[in-house]
């Protein structure tokens, strides 16, 4: 599992929302579009190691032991302990090799 990045969502909006905000009609089609206002820079990081220990707040509380990406297409909310594994891990990204594919 891949850790693209980290970003503050200032802005979980509709599709006619986002283009407003985004100046843009060049939008893939979705029910929310998460925007932030001051983005962070891309960076891969692999957290494969952690994955298992990401909590979750609501029905599903942590990922199967067969996950895959289409356990994490519903939009999620991290628990505050499951935030800071991932601030951690995000805090040392200087440290990691860059993944490239």
């Amino acid at each position: 599992m891949i850790l693209f990045g980290r970003q503050k969502i200032d802005h979980l909006v509709n599709e006619k929302e986002a283009a407003k905000l985004l100046k843009s009609d060049r939008l893939w089609v979705s029910d929310y579009h998460a925007i932030s206002d001051h983005p962070e820079e891309v960076r891969l990081i692999d957290i494969s190691s952690i994955a298992r220990k990401l909590t979750f707040n609501g029905g599903v509380k942590r990922l199967p032991l067969d996950y895959s990406g289409k356990n994490l297409q519903t939009m999620r909310l991290l628990t505050p302990d499951a935030t800071k594994l991932l601030n951690d891990l995000w805090a040392k990204r200087h440290e990691q090799p860059k993944v490239i594919w």
